[in-house]
């Protein structure tokens, strides 16, 4: 995230219309919350780097992406996700 407007939050394509019940957690190595999304809503307010309104820095963030629907097979899914800067 640098302001460019390419990049600058974390894009989830169709996750909401897949999944309405969805809700998208962020964590630093150390397992503090840094972000949750509200349900069902992720696209309309996406990680967008910050923590607390301040840029994070580079390196490895983990996630929890919780399905909340009967048509998965698993209910959540885990994973890192990157912020690298130019």
């Amino acid at each position: 995230p640098d302001g460019d407007l390419v990049n600058d939050e974390w894009e989830i394509l169709e996750l909401d219309k897949a999944y309405p019940n969805n809700q998208v957690f962020l964590f630093n190595r150390w397992g503090n919350l840094l972000f949750t999304s509200n349900k069902g809503a992720y696209n309309q307010n996406r990680w967008d780097g910050k923590y607390e309104g301040n840029l994070l820095p580079i390196g490895s963030y983990y996630y929890i992406i919780e399905f909340n629907g009967e048509d998965h097979d698993n209910n959540s899914e885990t994973g890192t996700v990157s912020i690298i800067y130019n």
